[in-house]
C-alpha cells in the first residue's frame, strides 16, 4: 500500500527504471456517488526486463476513484490494481 506522493514517485522511478510495460485496460464501467466517480475494469500486461529481456504477463482488474474539487479539478482519491492469479 503506496499513500503519499513520496512513495508513489519511488515506486514508479524503480518500476520504470526496471522494465518496459505494455499495458492494456478494458473501457471502464463507471458509477456515481455525488461528486465521486468509481471506474473499474480488467487489465492485461507483458513486462519487459530491461537488463535480461525477459518478458512476463500478468492481468486483474482495477478501480479508481475520482472525486470532483470545487475548484473543478478532478482528483484521484483511490486506485487500486488486483492481479489476478
Amino acid at each position: 500500500r503506496f499513500s503519499t506522493p513520496v512513495q508513489l514517485r519511488q515506486l514508479y522511478d524503480q518500476v520504470f527504471a526496471t522494465y518496459d510495460s505494455d499495458l492494456h485496460m478494458d473501457r471502464p464501467q463507471i458509477a456515481t456517488h455525488g461528486s465521486v466517480v468509481d471506474a473499474s475494469g480488467a487489465w492485461t500486461e507483458t513486462l519487459r526486463d530491461r537488463k535480461t529481456g525477459k518478458l512476463s504477463d500478468s492481468q486483474g482488474t482495477y478501480t479508481f476513484a475520482l472525486r470532483h474539487n470545487r475548484d473543478g479539478r478532478w482528483l484521484f482519491s483511490r486506485m487500486q490494481w488486483t492481479q489476478s492469479h
